[in-house]
């Protein structure tokens, strides 16, 4: 059987046939593939298996960065491996960042340190954003993962602490009393997102409360007008 195997890896290899497993294509499977794929996963950062987002920062030769070619001209790289700051050479040139929507610039200033105004266009889940004018030296920036709180209860929320962090809002989603007694319905948000209730059964608007600003700084939080009974409950979309 040994004899049988040997040959037949043989023929793979005398026929050029890709063999499974052999990572670095010596025509054996053996431990020195194990470490062609230890060298690939370092090489890549731990990003093995990560979904990849376009990622760019640069003046791309003095050619524009649109919606139309952006995918064209970032680079695809983990979420992990988004760079927190950096800095990006111009010369005479307009400067360019593209990044997921979850990310935002929270910092862009010239050699002297003075804040650069740039404009955003969105276009298929990414930002991209451009300084409104060319510039010359180093640019430094520095970008934010946008973090996101969510609650949803009969008690009203008074700190963080009681919300969780989650990746996104759900576009929808319908809560109901189960508390002991009547109750509003609350909601947190972040402050850039829009909160409408409706009744579950019957598809109209169901009355809120003024939305609440300044309990949780950078955050809403949304209620029912009245009370509602045991049971009872309102689907929730976000937007």
């Amino acid at each position: 059987m040994a004899a049988m195997l040997l040959t037949s890896v043989c023929t793979f290899a005398q026929n050029s046939t890709p063999l499974k497993g052999d990572v670095n294509e010596d025509g054996t499977v053996d431990v020195a593939d194990l470490v062609s794929i230890m060298k690939i996963m370092k090489d890549a950062g731990g990003a093995v298996g990560e979904k990849m987002y376009y990622w760019y920062a640069g003046v791309n030769g003095g050619n524009a960065v649109t919606e139309t070619n952006f995918t064209d001209i970032a680079s695809k790289i983990a979420m992990s491996q988004i760079p927190k700051t950096g800095s990006v050479t111009a010369a005479d040139q307009y400067v360019y960042f593209v990044m997921p929507e979850k990310w935002f610039i929270s910092s862009l200033t010239d050699p002297n340190g003075t804040a650069i105004d740039y404009d955003c266009t969105d276009a298929y889940g990414y930002h991209i954003y451009k300084t409104q004018k060319k510039y010359s030296g180093k640019l430094n920036y520095g970008v934010t993962e946008t973090i996101y709180y969510w609650y949803v209860g009969t008690t009203k929320p008074t700190s963080l602490s009681q919300a969780q962090r989650v990746t996104s809002y759900p576009t929808e989603q319908t809560f109901t009393n189960n508390s002991t007694e009547r109750s509003k319905i609350y909601i947190l948000t972040n402050d850039d997102k829009t909160v409408t209730m409706y009744d579950p059964d019957l598809g109209g608007l169901v009355d809120q409360d003024d939305v609440d600003e300044t309990t949780i700084p950078g955050c809403k939080i949304w209620a029912t007008y009245s009370k509602l009974p045991i049971g009872a409950g309102v689907k929730i979309r976000i937007s």
